[in-house]
């Protein structure tokens, strides 16, 4: 009998590009939620999610099917890596392989995930994972909000101390969105950091400000 769907490097036995058929991507994408027994192995799932990657790089998968996909199945991940590896995908999806429009419709989903997982997963390390997320997804409000709460102390994520690094990733993220607030937090933080931390940080924060002016200073 013909099999569910076939995946060639079932195991992780060999490296290259090993793509799904039609067929057997139709029958993945149905079964991939964690909760779904049809497809067991932990290790299978995450290389068929990077198989589906795969397919998106190489315009054999819709990049917005990959993100509904995502919404899908992200709040009931509670494997670190793969979490990681999927939001990384779809924040680039985001922003380089959909349009506007779908951007604007589903951005909104994933920085509202970020939030309320970086706060309240049971997990540590996914909550960590989530708040790392959180920049590339703070075009809008309430996540930049968030973004600013964070950096004002107004909102903890519990069990994680933002490193500098943390907080000018978040400053970077408001240059980058053109937050009116974002120079005012800029300047804070500098005052915290050494001289020349503060020198270093802010030349790299700044050039994320998308302007053609900024683009021509650097």
């Amino acid at each position: 009998a013909c099999p569910d769907y076939v995946f060639a490097n079932a195991g992780d036995q060999a490296y290259g590009l090993f793509l799904l058929d039609p067929r057997s991507r139709e029958f993945v994408t149905a079964h991939l939620n964690p909760k779904d027994t049809a497809i067991p192995s932990s290790l299978e799932q995450s290389m068929l999610w990077g198989s589906l990657w795969q397919s998106v790089r190489l315009a054999e998968y819709n990049p917005a099917e990959y993100l509904q996909l995502a919404l899908r199945d992200l709040p009931g991940e509670h494997n670190e890596l793969l979490t990681a590896s999927v939001l990384s995908h779809s924040e680039w999806a985001l922003h380089h392989y959909v349009g506007p429009q779908t951007r604007r419709a589903l951005v909104p989903k994933f920085a509202a995930m970020a939030v309320q997982r970086m706060q309240h997963d049971p997990n540590p390390d996914l909550r960590v994972v989530w708040f790392r997320a959180l920049p590339g997804l703070a075009e809008q409000q309430p996540a930049r909000d968030a973004v600013k709460s964070l950096l004002a102390g107004k909102l903890q994520i519990p069990g994680v101390k933002l490193r500098v690094t943390d907080r000018w990733n978040l400053i970077t993220a408001l240059l980058a969105y053109g937050d009116p607030q974002a120079e005012a937090f800029l300047k804070a933080e500098q005052k915290r950091d050494t001289p020349d931390e503060a020198r270093r940080f802010a030349y790299i924060a700044r050039a994320a400000v998308p302007t053609a002016a900024n683009k021509r200073y650097y």
